[in-house]
């Protein structure tokens, strides 16, 4: 929910509440998308390199650090009216919310095996589902487009992220499932 409310009411953030032109809002709404480009490349190498750790311990780092480097970037943007600063952590969060798929999407690719497909059909839903709650949400909070409400937004949207991913480290496992697993069929009764 929250990558998608920011990816879809930043632009808006930046130019009702931050008072940036159309031009800059639009390049500024760009940028931290190449940016997670560029950091998604160079962190898929890293974790490729940290062989000194577990599969797990490295998606679960990089499922960590994307999410709370996204709840940081909400909570700067929430507290503060400096343009400089709110516009550094926008980047922030949104390039730290591109290393999820070095995390989570690497967990669900270890878990399901062969059934990723349904596992990525599954996200893409939830995906559907918030890009249609996410206008509700944001008009409900954020009527009439003030700091203040920006703030209420930015600290619901931090508090979904936390007690959504809160439990991943603790119940996450790298073995796959155990519906991945082959059913020997000649040992099966008939």
């Amino acid at each position: 929910m929250a990558f998608f409310a920011l990816s879809l009411y930043g632009p808006t953030y930046l130019r009702e509440i931050l008072k940036f032109d159309v031009r800059e809002t639009g390049f500024l709404s760009a940028l931290p998308f190449i940016l997670s480009a560029i950091v998604k490349f160079g962190a898929g190498q890293l974790s490729d390199r940290m062989t000194f750790l577990s599969e797990k311990a490295r998606f679960v780092f990089f499922a960590a650090t994307s999410q709370i480097g996204f709840a940081v970037g909400l909570v700067v943007m929430a507290f503060t009216s400096d343009r400089l600063i709110a516009q550094i952590a926008f980047n922030f969060a949104i390039v730290s919310s591109g290393l999820n798929i070095m995390g989570v999407i690497k967990c669900i690719q270890l878990r399901c095996r062969q059934h990723v497909h349904f596992a990525i059909a599954v996200i893409s839903f939830t995906a559907y589902v918030v890009q249609f709650l996410a206008p509700i949400i944001v008009s409900i909070i954020c009527p009439d487009n003030t700091p203040e409400q920006w703030t209420i937004l930015f600290l619901f949207i931090t508090g979904v992220i936390i007690v959504c991913n809160a439990g991943f480290p603790f119940i996450t496992r790298s073995d796959p499932a155990a519906y991945t697993k082959q059913i020997n069929v000649e040992n099966v009764e008939k």
